[in-house]
C-alpha cells in the first residue's frame, strides 16, 4: 500500500522477472506459488545466491525524505558517509596510540601493517546493533577506549589512526558470505551486511590485489575484523564480488579483485623410506599461503596440542589405515603474514602389499586436495571453488635393497578451462620421485561444464589408484 502519487521501483533477482498485480490504487501484490524445493548439489553456491530475493523502493513525490530514498548508488554513499565521516575524526589519545604503534619504523607499508593488525587484533569483535547503530559506527576516540565494536567500528579507528601517517581511508559497504546476492540494479544498504577499508596506496607490494577506484586511485582493500587473513589478502568470500565506495557523492559500485591461484598456494612435501616388508616411515611438510593458510589457521589456531593431535590422527586413518602419527608441530599459527607451516612423521605398517617376490603400492601416499565431482550431470546450480589454487605434492621414497622397478604409472595430464591437472612417477637411482599439480584457475564452474569435472575427477581418481610394482632381484 503507497500513499498518493508515491512510485515504486521493483527488481527481481535470482527468478525470472514477472509483474506484481494490482489490488487497488497504489496497491500491488508479488506472489509466488508451488515453487520446486531446492535440491542440494556438491558444490551448492550459498543459500543467498540460490533463493528468489525481490527488493522494493519506495518514491515520494517530492524531495521531501532527503537521505533516507535511494535512486543511485551515489545516494547511497552520500548517506553513509554523512553517517559513518563524523565518526573517523582523530584525537591526541588516538593520535598518541599511532605514533606508538609506528615507533621506529620509517617505510609506510611497515606503518600501515603496525595500525591494521591494530585494528585487527586489538580490537576485539562485539556487534551491538539497535536502531541507527546497525549504520552508523561508533566515535573513533570511542572505539580506542572501550577496545570493542563490529566492524564498521573497526574501519572507523583505523580510519582516523592512518591519518596520522598520511594515509586517507574510506569505508566500503560489502557483504559477507554471499558473492553474487549483490544487484548493481537495485541501490540500496540493506544488500550489505558487513564493511571493510579502502585504503590508496601508490606502490603496494607486488603481489598484493588492488583496484581502481574513481578520484582515489589504486586502492588495497583492508577486512579488519577477520583476524586471520593479513593486509594484501581478503577473505575468500570478499573476493570478486560487489561493493560499494562510500566517499559521500564520489562514491561508487565496483568489484573486489580475485586472488591468482599461485597466491592461494599449498605445497606439500614428504620423503619416505620403504622397507623390504613393505613398512613405511615418512617425515612430512606442509605449507600452505593465502586462503589454504587462512583454512589451516582456522582449524588449529586456537586448538589444544591434544586437538591438534587427534586432527592429524583422524586425517591420515583416511588416508594411510592402521598408520601411526609421530612427532608433529605447527609454525606460523600466529603469525598471518607468514604461511602455515606443518611438520609431522608417521609409520603406516604394510603400505606396500607383498605378492611373492613383488612389492605394490601407490606413490601418492597421502590424500589431499581432491575435490569428489557430482554423479549427475543436469545440475540446477553452477559448481562454487570458492577461490582459486594450486596445490603441489612432492613425494621421495627410498626404495628397499634388493628390489627394483619394475612398473611405474603413466604420467596424466588433463588442462581444461578451470582447471589443469598432471601427475608424474620417475626413478633416480634407488630413490623414487613422484609430483602431482592441482590448479583450479577458476571460483565457479558452470553447470553446463558438469561432464568436464566429472571427467577430471575420474582421470584424477585413476592416476592416483595407480601403483609401482617393485620386483625382487636378491634374497639378501
Amino acid at each position: 500500500n503507497l500513499p498518493r502519487r508515491w512510485e515504486h521501483r521493483a527488481v527481481i533477482w535470482n527468478f525470472d522477472d514477472f509483474e506484481p498485480t494490482s489490488i487497488g490504487p497504489n496497491r500491488y501484490t508479488w506472489e509466488l506459488r508451488d515453487l520446486e524445493a531446492i535440491e542440494v548439489e556438491p558444490g551448492i553456491p550459498t543459500v543467498a545466491d540460490r533463493y528468489a530475493t525481490l527488493g522494493l523502493s519506495f518514491i515520494p513525490p517530492t524531495k521531501s525524505f532527503p537521505g533516507r530514498v535511494f535512486t543511485s548508488w551515489r545516494d547511497v554513499s552520500v548517506w553513509y558517509s554523512g553517517l559513518a565521516d563524523p565518526q573517523a575524526f582523530s584525537s591526541p589519545e588516538i593520535e598518541r596510540k599511532a605514533q606508538e604503534l609506528t615507533e621506529g619504523k620509517t617505510e609506510l607499508i611497515d606503518k600501515l601493517r603496525s595500525l591494521c593488525r591494530f585494528a585487527q587484533k586489538d580490537v576485539r569483535y562485539v556487534a551491538i546493533e539497535l536502531g541507527q547503530g546497525a549504520y552508523r559506527p561508533h566515535a573513533a576516540t570511542q572505539v580506542l577506549a572501550n577496545r570493542y565494536g563490529d566492524c564498521k567500528d573497526k574501519v572507523t579507528i583505523l580510519r582516523a589512526m592512518l591519518r596520522k601517517v598520511g594515509l586517507e581511508a574510506y569505508p566500503v559497504l560489502i557483504r559477507s558470505g554471499s558473492r553474487q546476492s549483490v544487484v548493481g540494479e537495485f541501490p540500496s544498504p540493506f544488500q550489505f551486511n558487513h564493511a571493510i577499508a579502502a585504503i590508496p596506496l601508490d606502490s603496494p607490494p607486488v603481489n598484493w590485489p588492488t583496484v581502481e577506484l574513481p578520484g582515489i586511485g589504486s586502492a588495497i582493500l583492508f577486512d579488519p575484523t577477520d583476524d586471520i587473513v593479513p593486509l594484501g589478502d581478503l577473505p575468500w568470500y570478499l573476493q570478486g564480488t560487489k561493493a560499494l565506495l562510500a566517499r559521500g557523492p564520489e562514491g561508487v559500485l565496483f568489484e573486489t579483485p580475485l586472488r591468482a591461484s599461485a597466491q592461494n598456494r599449498q605445497l606439500i612435501q614428504v620423503k619416505a623410506r620403504l622397507t623390504p616388508e613393505g613398512n613405511l616411515s615418512a617425515q612430512a611438510v606442509e605449507l600452505a599461503w593465502g586462503q589454504p593458510g587462512a583454512r589451516e589457521r582456522r582449524v588449529f589456531r586456537d586448538r589444544s596440542v591434544d586437538e591438534q593431535q587427534k586432527i592429524l590422527e583422524r586425517f591420515l586413518a583416511l588416508s594411510l589405515p592402521g598408520a601411526v602419527l609421530g612427532s608433529f608441530g605447527f609454525r606460523n599459527l600466529t603469525e598471518i603474514e607468514k604461511p602455515v607451516q606443518q611438520v609431522y612423521s608417521f609409520y603406516a605398517p604394510g603400505y606396500a602389499q607383498s605378492v611373492g617376490d613383488l612389492l605394490i603400492f601407490r606413490p601418492k601416499i597421502l590424500g589431499l586436495g581432491h575435490r569428489e565431482a557430482p554423479r549427475k550431470f543436469d545440475r540446477d546450480y553452477d559448481i562454487d571453488l570458492r577461490f582459486r589454487s594450486l596445490h603441489t605434492e612432492d613425494y621421495e621414497v627410498e626404495l628397499p635393497a634388493g628390489f627394483e622397478v619394475d612398473e611405474l604409472p603413466e604420467p596424466v595430464e588433463v588442462d581444461l578451462p578451470f582447471a589443469v591437472y598432471r601427475s608424474s612417477t620417475e626413478v633416480e637411482g634407488t630413490r623414487l620421485h613422484y609430483r602431482r599439480v592441482l590448479e583450479w584457475r577458476e571460483t565457479r564452474i558452470a553447470r553446463s561444464d558438469c561432464s568436464q569435472w566429472v571427467r577430471l575427477s575420474s582421470r584424477m581418481a585413476e592416476a592416483e589408484s595407480g601403483t609401482v610394482v617393485l620386483k625382487r632381484t636378491s634374497t639378501e
